[in-house]
């Protein structure tokens, strides 16, 4: 009778012992399914306003090329001869992409040089330009001349702002430039650089 007292003790702690095993990996079983909760929250910006420029190729370098004379006044850049077509790459042409009315400036950030010589910019470079294909108001070839025959615009070290002659620019609206540059007497050879900066502004809200 003992003995069979002693086997039935002995299965049910076995039995007790197997439901703790299994309720011990029920709650931290590694193979089990796996318990997430997921949520979400909307992220948002608004675009107010935008402005963008597009250089045509031409416009990547202003070139006056190989000069051989001592003086020459208005020397034409070599893409100069360009116009007409204001879907030309080879022209020295600006497209503006907007929201809102957009004005443009120019700047030198240095005098054309070649070690410590230099080709003053203020008086010696200079430009003219046109909007679209609005020739009565386009810069001639043989000249520095916007529609009226003024002065041309001198290519300064700040910039300025002389598109308002033909009022505030618009989406996709064109501007050709003609540069020109004046090498004073005596000027020493080399190879004279710097750059043109443009900078495009929106209307009642940044400026030159």
């Amino acid at each position: 009778m003992k003995k069979k007292e002693d086997k039935t003790l002995i299965i049910l702690v076995t039995i007790f012992i197997l439901a703790i095993i299994g309720l011990i990996g029920n709650k931290y079983s590694i193979t089990g399914a796996d318990i997430t909760a997921t949520d979400q929250t909307e992220s948002k910006v608004v675009i107010n306003e935008y402005i963008a420029m597009i250089k045509s190729d031409g416009l990547s370098e202003i070139n006056f090329g190989a000069i051989e004379a001592d003086q020459i006044e208005n020397q034409n850049a070599t893409n100069n001869t360009f116009f007409g077509n204001f879907d030309d790459l080879t022209g020295y042409n600006l497209t503006l992409n907007s929201n809102r009315d957009v004005g443009i400036c120019l700047q030198a950030d240095s005098p054309l040089s070649s070690g410590p010589n230099t080709i003053p910019t203020v008086g010696g470079y200079s430009y003219s330009y046109c909007k679209d294909d609005d020739s009565a108001t386009c810069p001639i070839v043989d000249g520095p001349s916007y529609g009226d025959s003024s002065s041309p615009f001198t290519v300064t070290g700040s910039y300025e702002n002389p598109l308002t002659i033909l009022g505030d620019l618009q989406d996709n609206d064109i501007v050709h430039f003609r540069f020109y540059l004046d090498i004073p007497e005596d000027q020493l050879p080399g190879t004279y650089i710097n750059n043109i900066l443009f900078k495009a502004y929106l209307i009642g809200v940044g400026s030159c």
